[in-house]
């Protein structure tokens, strides 16, 4: 009896090292793994920063010179529709504050501009070396981290069409504007910690 008893405990004791070494085996096949996840509404503060200022970047790349002192009424279509009220009023208010008229009656409009935000959105990806958070045994056991980065992006491209409103005409096609603003967060060996971004510059300090 004492016999079968110690084979069975040597028997549980081979089965929880070989589950414990496959977890192990598991780990490390997960160290320098990336992951790449897109955001959905409602969103934090952060993401909202960065659809703001990609959006105002996308914007600033749009040459509507031929337009000031027209009188426009504005379309917005694109496939983020959470985004587009916000994103519509903030194309209106920059062409009023380039000297266009945003106008509703449809007599008093010189052009129609349609507008296709093609990408308006926050995009995460993140590079681990090391492991994640996993338990064994119902016992958790941390995030060992050798190097994190944490990276977000917002990312907005639009494109502009201007139509005759008598006719309907295509009269002109804006080359395409895109913005991206970023923030990204570094860990090294769990207590090192520091933060990229670009956030709260403006286009024109972009570029030099």
């Amino acid at each position: 009896m004492v016999l079968m008893t110690r084979k069975w405990g040597q028997n549980t004791w081979k089965w929880k090292s070989s589950v414990i070494v496959g977890l192990l085996v598991f780990s490390l096949l997960m160290m320098n793994c990336t992951s790449v996840r897109m955001t959905m509404t409602p969103r934090s503060s952060l993401e909202q920063k960065l659809l703001f200022q990609g959006l105002e970047r996308a914007i600033a790349h749009l040459h509507i010179e031929q337009f000031k002192g027209k009188r426009v009424a504005l379309d917005l279509t694109g496939l983020a529709k959470d985004d587009l009220p916000f994103a519509k009023e903030f194309i209106c208010i920059w062409l009023i504050k380039n000297g266009i008229q945003i106008v509703n009656d449809e007599k008093e409009i010189d052009f129609r501009l349609k507008v296709l935000a093609k990408v308006l959105a926050v995009d995460q990806s993140e590079t681990l070396i090391g492991t994640p958070e996993f338990t064994i045994l119902g016992i958790p056991i941390p995030a060992i981290v050798i190097y994190r980065n944490r990276r977000n992006r917002g990312r907005a491209e639009l494109k502009m069409y201007a139509f005759d409103q008598s006719s309907e005409i295509l009269v002109d096609e804006i080359p395409e504007g895109i913005g991206e603003a970023k923030y990204d967060r570094y860990t090294i060996l769990f207590i090192i910690n520091w933060a990229s971004t670009d956030l709260g510059k403006k286009p024109e300090e972009l570029k030099k």
